[in-house]
């Protein structure tokens, strides 16, 4: 029998509307509402290209969905700190990227199961700022204290942001890394318990000064809007919200004290070149150091005018001296974790495949890891099965 609600799961996952998916097999968006809906089994090609389109085996639209792709309602959409250079962003991606925090949650709580988990650093942190904010000071006042108290806590005693990734890994917040909307950097969440913190970065930018950038934005909505409904934002109220984590990010990444001592160093203050040392020290682009440096007060309005004049007319806007060669770093932590498994022989990669009814591809699209590590812990049978696949064609 086949069962139209894994179909709906999968599809929503994917972000495709009935209409795209119809287009994909040749059949009428009529055809598969009543897959979805009246369970009406496809002909067995149907089956088969669905299966091709979403990474899974055949016996996925045939067996009772796997929980790890329930909605158990820890994963509220509008808590979703969704960043889209649009803020009224098409409601199907949303969706979609809802959905993939649900799973990546579901995910996450599966492999902790097998695991005893240090106490979170994070939660600790976390809870601190909730009583810094309370105190309700004015609001720069507040993120600039917010953003001293976080350093404190996840780079005590280190100027660069090199490692800042690993540290927020370490602290407990859960990174992946994988494909999202071309418009979008980055988002995170929070778990409705309040027991875990998703950072999930774009893998397209390739850029470390970015993901710098990137990893404090999304810091400082984690700890500074923990209890914001982003969904209901108005244009207006959203555009607050994000400049409250961009300033977050400036601070946090450009300590005051320490940033102005070397930005005292610098002759032509003007001159976006003239940034490079600190670039490098700090692991922050030009265009931030400029902007942390005005606020400060520490060049003034036409030299910071000029500053932009020379980033557009040196083409720095997209790329910097430099993005060529600081290594940008990459989530670790769960990718660690399935190898302790494996290695432990906890969980073999055959069985998560066959219980979740999915192909290596699919898990590999949706974790951010490569498919060639899953690969590695195949059994050999199923390597040589592979092999035979890739290699051998039955005759017509």
């Amino acid at each position: 029998m086949f069962i139209g609600k894994n179909l709906n799961t999968i599809r929503m996952l994917r972000g495709y509307s009935r209409k795209e998916l119809a287009g994909k097999i040749n059949v009428t968006e009529q055809a598969i509402w009543q897959y979805e809906v009246k369970n009406l089994m496809p002909d067995i090609k149907n089956i088969y290209d669905l299966s091709q389109i979403f990474n899974v085996k055949t016996n996925f639209f045939l067996n009772d969905i796997h929980k790890i792709f329930d909605d158990d309602l820890n994963v509220k959409r509008s808590h979703i700190a969704f960043r889209s250079l649009n803020h009224n962003i098409n409601n199907k991606i949303i969706y979609k990227q809802h959905m993939q925090a649900v799973f990546l949650n579901n995910l996450t709580n599966l492999l902790y199961g097998f695991l005893k988990v240090p106490d979170s650093l994070f939660i600790k942190l976390s809870s601190e700022v909730q009583n810094i904010i309370e105190k309700s000071g004015s609001r720069n006042d507040t993120i600039a204290e917010v953003a001293k108290v976080a350093r404190n806590y996840l780079m005590p005693n280190e100027y660069s942001s090199k490692d800042l990734l690993f540290n927020l890994e370490k602290s407990g917040i859960i990174i992946y890394e994988k494909q999202i909307d071309e418009d979008a950097d980055a988002y995170s969440f929070w778990t409705e318990d309040k027991k875990h913190a998703f950072i999930i970065l774009g893998n397209d930018k390739n850029i470390a000064v970015r993901r710098s950038f990137d990893l404090s934005h999304e810091l400082g909505h984690l700890l500074l809007h923990q209890n914001v409904e982003f969904e209901l934002l108005d244009t207006k109220e959203y555009r607050v919200i994000e400049e409250e984590a961009n300033i977050f990010a400036s601070m946090f990444l450009l300590p005051e004290d320490e940033f102005k001592k070397d930005f005292d160093q610098i002759n032509k203050k003007s001159n976006p070149d003239s940034y490079i040392m600190i670039k490098e020290k700090w692991f922050v682009s030009y265009q931030m150091i400029a902007v942390r440096a005005y606020k400060l007060n520490l060049i003034s309005q036409q030299q910071y005018r000029y500053f932009w004049m020379s980033i557009n007319k040196k083409g720095y806007k997209k790329r910097e001296p430099l993005d060529d060669k600081l290594i940008i770093d990459r989530p670790m932590k769960i990718k660690s974790i399935f190898k302790l498994l494996f290695n432990n022989n906890v969980i073999n990669i055959e069985k998560v495949l066959e219980e979740m009814h999915v192909e290596i591809d699919f898990l590999s699209e949706y974790t951010g890891i490569e498919k060639d590590f899953f690969k590695e812990y195949l059994s050999e049978k199923q390597n040589s099965s592979m092999f035979i696949e890739k290699n051998f064609k039955i005759k017509n």
